[in-house]
């Protein structure tokens, strides 16, 4: 239940890091923050690099089609084959 309930509660909660930045410098700007955030939430330093590119990924998908779910999906794939793997 939590690979679905976080993805969409981190999702909802990221995007307003994405829409200041976007607003308040450029949207690279706002991508950039997002993942950085993102990152910085999981507190996993051997993680760090790789959940930046997946906040990268997920703040592109947010951009790109400029609604939540693309990302959220995306989230909760990626939590479903980490789990598979585990």
């Amino acid at each position: 239940m939590i690979g679905l309930v976080g993805p969409v509660a981190e999702e909802i909660f990221s995007g307003p890091d994405q829409t200041w930045g976007g607003k308040t410098f450029r949207h690279g700007l706002g991508i950039f923050l997002s993942a950085a955030s993102f990152s910085l939430f999981h507190m996993d330093v051997a993680m760090l690099a790789p959940l930046f590119v997946l906040g990268l990924i997920l703040s592109l998908l947010r951009y790109w089609t400029g609604q939540l779910w693309a990302p959220i999906v995306f989230h909760v794939m990626n939590n479903f084959i980490v789990l598979i793997f585990e």
